[in-house]
């Protein structure tokens, strides 16, 4: 999905995202994408883990509640790495240091907006 947006708090980012809401595409995720080819961010839904097996570079991970609030961030989590989140209804993945820059911190409202 490229050319899409997101919400952080109210202020739109345009990225290039990838909304993985089905079994195999939650599966596929970034395994084994090249950095170079790796899109901006990935939405998983659900999803309340995730692994970085496979994964060629660190990334952040913002894991959110149904309502999109943010309950937990990891910068640079790097490859090889499982991180779960019982509470979470969504796990965003970022390319490594993009929730610094969009300023993502817990209590953070994550939406993804809809195609005009």
């Amino acid at each position: 999905m490229s050319g899409a947006a997101i919400r952080v708090d109210g202020r739109r980012h345009a990225l290039d995202l990838l909304v993985a809401d089905s079994v195999l595409a939650r599966a596929r995720g970034l395994l084994l994408r090249r950095q170079v080819t790796m899109p901006d961010a990935v939405l998983l839904t659900p999803c309340r883990a995730i692994h970085t097996f496979g994964v060629n570079a660190p990334i952040d991970v913002a894991f959110t509640a149904a309502d999109g609030a943010v309950i937990r961030v990891l910068a640079n989590l790097p490859p090889w790495r499982v991180r779960v989140c019982a509470e979470a209804h969504c796990t965003w993945e970022f390319r490594a240091g993009l929730a610094r820059v969009l300023a993502i911190r817990p209590g953070t409202r994550l939406l993804l907006e809809a195609p005009r």
